[in-house]
Order: structure tokens, then C-alpha cells, then sequence
């Protein structure tokens, strides 16, 4: 990206900001002397590990801080007027009409009972003197700068009929539906396949020069903060370590931190993790032969469409086969298909031998202690009123393992095995990091000793340094304990270093498979190309759906 100098006052100044919050009759503080300018047209990146302090540093901005949050000191500054003491009533006067924001999960933000017309609307009502007939009409409007196809269709349809760029687009049409003169975009892309992300990037590059709107984009991801950010400000425990033209942070870093961050982000240039296997096959754990799955479509009774349609793959002991592809390309149907969640219209998998649809009653039971699943988010996957002691030991009684005390030195096992202290047993999911719950989530499922595990991606929540961490563990169990692995990502980076053997999945159709040196070094289906063309920092974006003629910078 090209960084363009700008003049003027700076549309957002935070100075000297210091941040604490009270937690247990204690203050901690969080931020620490925290300032950087913003100016118009200009998109500065926060990056910085979870807990660094960045998206802290953007609800500040915003004052949308728990009640436990206190501004010690500092200056915020909205073009030159300090906000930082304002009310309430103030404050949200400016929130949608001079500062928009794009929070991360769509389906945490929307409404899911309210049609997203009546969503984007409601800041209009809020913050123009538009009669309703000019709000629906903006609404349209603001649906296709935005990037959704059909416009006058979705503003009827609901969240859930949506995937997962285009609720992403919904957002970004509420944020922008007033024209603000800055942008928070709180990690925009980050559950979104590389296709997706690259042209929701590239729309919110467009909507930025379009508008001259200033953008402060958090994000974990160095290759997105590459191009996108003219400028990139590096955040390590609530302080930032260093701040400067984006080129030059990432081509010559001076702190060890931001050295430390680019040296874990995974890349198609990382060094694999696991060895490329030699010389003899190793026998099949799973083979999964012919699968399809039909939906009906909704409201056509007789009409279907295909979610899988005819894959076929293969995943020997002790290795790990990746399946890839967009949202909606039928890979975690397949996943469930194998784990016996959902049953497929034809085709079969067997598991260690065993056909499991021909497996009825106790049979289906015990083969299903060989097969465990981990799932994508470790902020949802664990109960939270529950100990990490209890969360293991669920999974042991269902399994009747032993008394409780073999129970307990089962748990003190596990958790030594993903690296967790024993402390841990004792706390709940709320007084642990990002990092360890999903270590907490890899113990659960390896408690009942599976052949297979399931992770269906398992690090797309975490930032860089504690995926790699995450990535060595999974690799170190599968050498230590010969687990196979069938594990499901849009992360052609993280794919790269974790898989034996890749399949590329489009359209519930396996368009491609091969070692992952074939995948990635001589893809042969136009698609496997396509998806690492789209990969940030590789190529400049190529957005397939802004308006003609317009491109992003």
C-alpha cells in the first residue's frame, strides 16, 4: 500500500492515554501512555497479541468500556474537539453519525429477529432527518456500496439466511450509513475465507477513498495490516513499542516484539511443522468414500441443493489431511458426516474398519471414544459456570474411566500433555486466556484416547503467537501420542504448516487433492489458484464486486 501524506488536523488525537480497570477490590491498569493521529483518508493498523491492548484502545475511543473502566489520563480528540469527558447522551450522539464501527462477529451484532433492512435503517432514523421512504431508499444504497448483490431482496431477508461476508457487508453498510468521518473496524476479516476477506477489504479501501474517511483497523493478521494499513502501531502489554510507515515496520522492525510477531505469522514461506512422509504408506485410520448430502431449499419443497456431492478421501494413522475451501463449500458438513453428526444421503465412511453406518446401539458408542472433536471458538466451546476439572471429567464419566481419584490423575495428565499447569484444574474459563481455553478444549478431546481428532479451525480465533504455539502442540501430540488429524481451515498459511495431504473443496465438490508440495507449489484446478492468489500480502486485491471501474488502492 501506498502511504500518502496528509495535512491538516488529524481527524481522531489520542494522547497520553492510561487505562485501568477495578477487578476484585484491585486496579489493574491496561493501557499506558497509549497516543498516535489519525488523519483523514489514512488507515492506521493496531496489531498486537490478545490482551495487548488494542481493541481496549478502540473502545476508548468510543466509550464503549465495562462500567469498571477509568480513564486516568490522557486526551481524546475527535477533529480537535476533546470527547473524553463527554456524556453519555454526547457520546452517542457521535457514535454512527461521525464514527462508525465494525465489530468482529456479525451474528453477535445483528439482531437475528429483524430483517437487516430495518438494521441499517435504524441509524438513519437516529442520526439524519430522512422520512422513511428516504431511509429505504438509502438503505438499498448503502446495501450495494457496501458490496451485497440483490440489495432490494436482502433487505428483507434475515441474518441467519446470510453467510458470513455478506452479514460481515451489513455491518460495514450500518457503519458507513452516515457518512463518519472515522472508521473502528475491530478485526473485520478474521473468521472470513481468503477470498472473502480480500474483497471485504478491498470495499472497506474503496469506501475509505471514496469518503476520505481516517480508519483504525485492530487486527492480528501482519499480511492484512500490510495491505491495508498506510501506517501500523505495535501494541504490547498496553503500551505501543512502535509505530511507523507499514513497509517499514514489517521489512525492518526495531522492536523485539514486532520481530517476535512477524517471525509466528504463518506464511506460504513458514517452515512446515510436521515431515513429508517417505517410502511406505501408512495404513488407513479413515476412509471416506462417496459422500453426498442434499438440502431442500427453502420454500421449494421439491427443489435441493448439493451441500457434499462425491468426495472421497483417505486419512492414514498418524497423519494429518486438510480439507479447504470458502465458506459454504461443504467442508465441515463432510467433517460432521465423519464424526457421525449428520447422516449423509449416500456414501460411507469407515473408521479403524469399521463401516459406522452399519453400527447400531453400544457398538456406535465405543467407536465413537475414537473420534473427538475441537471446535473453532475456545470463548464458546467450554461451559463457563464449569471448572476445567469438571469440563475433563465429564467426558471420563460418560466413558466410565475409573474411579474418581484414577479420574483426577487422568485430568492431571491431560492437562500436562497440552502444557497447562496443574493450577489450572481449579479455574474456569472466564480466568484463562484465548490460548488456553483452546488447550483446555484439545484436552477434552483427547480424554477418552481417540485415534481421530476433528478440528474443525481451531486456531482462526487466536492471534499469531498463540497459533503457533497451538499448531507445535497439535503436531507434538500427533508424534508423541499417533493421533490422526482431519482438520478443517481457510488458513492456507496455517494448512501449510500443520497438513500431510490437502483437499480443496468447492461447491461440495473436492475440485483438487495432493500432498500439500503439489497443492501449494503446482495447484492444477483453477480454484486451488484462485484461493492462494487471494492470500493477503501475496497479490494486491482484486475485488470481483465493487462498482465498475472502481478498484481499492
Amino acid at each position: 500500500m501506498t502511504t500518502t501524506a496528509r495535512t491538516g488536523e488529524p481527524v481522531l488525537s489520542v494522547n497520553d492515554l492510561t487505562l485501568s480497570y477495578s477487578t476484585r477490590g484491585r486496579t489493574v491498569r491496561t493501557l499506558h501512555s497509549v497516543g498516535f493521529d489519525l488523519a483523514a483518508g489514512e488507515t492506521l493498523g493496531l496489531v498486537g497479541a490478545s490482551g495487548s491492548g488494542k481493541s481496549t484502545t478502540a473502545l476508548a475511543v468510543v466509550r464503549m468500556l465495562p462500567d469498571n473502566a477509568r480513564i486516568e489520563t490522557g486526551r481524546i480528540a475527535l477533529r480537535g474537539v476533546p470527547i473524553e469527558s463527554f456524556s453519555e447522551k454526547q457520546i452517542s450522539a457521535l457514535r454512527g453519525s461521525t464514527i462508525g464501527f465494525i465489530p468482529q462477529d456479525p451474528m453477535l451484532s445483528l439482531n437475528p429477529i429483524q430483517p437487516i433492512g430495518r438494521q441499517v435503517e435504524e441509524s438513519l432514523k437516529l442520526h439524519t432527518s430522512l422520512d422513511r421512504r428516504e431511509r429505504r431508499r438509502r438503505v438499498v444504497e448503502l446495501l450495494a456500496e457496501s458490496g451485497i448483490t440483490q440489495p432490494e431482496m436482502r433487505v428483507r431477508q434475515f441474518p441467519h439466511e446470510l453467510s458470513g461476508g455478506m452479514r460481515q457487508r451489513v455491518l460495514i453498510a450500518i457503519a458507513i450509513a452516515c457518512e463518519p468521518a472515522l472508521i473502528i473496524a475491530d478485526e473485520p476479516t478474521s473468521a472470513l475465507d481468503v477470498t472473502v476477506q480480500q474483497q471485504i477489504l478491498a470495499q472497506l479501501a474503496y469506501l475509505r477513498e471514496r469518503h476520505d474517511m481516517a480508519m483504525l483497523m485492530i487486527t492480528h493478521d501482519l499480511a492484512v495490516a500490510s495491505e491495508q494499513c498506510d501506517r501500523i502501531a505495535v501494541m504490547d502489554g498496553g503500551r505501543i513499542v512502535e509505530t511507523g510507515p507499514a513497509a517499514a515496520i514489517l521489512e525492518n522492525p526495531t522492536a523485539t516484539y514486532t520481530r517476535e510477531l512477524i517471525a509466528a505469522a504463518p506464511s506460504l514461506s513458514s517452515s512446515t511443522l510436521v515431515t513429508a512422509s517417505t517410502g511406505k504408506t501408512p495404513e488407513a485410520l479413515v476412509v471416506v468414500d462417496g459422500l453426498r448430502k442434499s438440502y431442500a431449499v427453502k420454500g421449494r419443497t421439491k427443489e435441493t441443493f448439493a451441500a457434499v456431492d462425491d468426495v472421497s478421501f483417505t486419512i492414514p494413522r498418524g497423519q494429518t489431511f486438510a480439507l479447504v475451501g470458502e465458506s459454504g463449500s461443504g467442508k465441515s458438513t463432510t467433517a460432521r458426516m465423519v464424526m457421525q453428526l449428520v447422516q449423509p444421503d449416500a456414501g460411507s465412511v469407515v473408521f479403524d474398519g469399521q463401516d459406522l453406518a452399519a453400527l447400531r446401539g453400544e457398538a456406535l458408542r465405543t467407536s465413537r471414544r475414537g473420534y473427538q472433536l475441537v471446535y473453532q471458538n475456545p470463548y464458546s466451546s467450554l461451559d463457563p459456570r464449569q471448572s476445567v476439572q469438571d469440563i475433563l471429567d465429564e467426558p471420563l464419566k460418560i466413558i466410565g474411566f475409573g474411579s474418581a481419584a484414577e479420574r483426577r490423575a487422568r485430568i492431571a495428565q491431560l492437562l500436562d500433555d497440552v502444557q497447562l499447569p496443574g493450577a489450572s484444574a481449579t479455574r474456569r474459563p472466564a480466568e484463562l486466556s484465548g490460548g488456553q481455553r483452546q488447550r483446555v478444549a484439545i484436552a477434552r478431546a483427547l480424554a477418552p484416547s481417540p485415534s481421530l481428532i476433528v478440528c474443525d479451525e481451531p486456531v482462526s480465533a487466536l492471534d499469531v503467537q498463540v497459533q503457533a504455539r497451538i499448531l507445535e502442540l497439535l503436531v507434538e501430540l500427533q508424534q508423541t501420542q499417533g493421533l490422526s488429524y482431519l482438520f478443517i481451515s481457510h488458513d492456507l498459511a496455517v494448512v501449510r504448516q500443520i497438513a500431510h495431504r490437502v483437499g480443496v473443496m468447492q461447491s461440495g465438490r473436492l475440485v483438487e487433492e495432493g500432498t500439500v508440495e503439489e497443492i501449494f507449489t503446482a495447484p492444477r484446478d483453477p480454484y486451488t489458484r484462485a484461493l492462494l492468489d487471494a492470500i493477503p500480502g501475496l497479490a494486491p486485491p482484486a475485488p470481483t464486486d465493487l462498482p465498475s471501474g472502481l478498484g481499492a488502492r
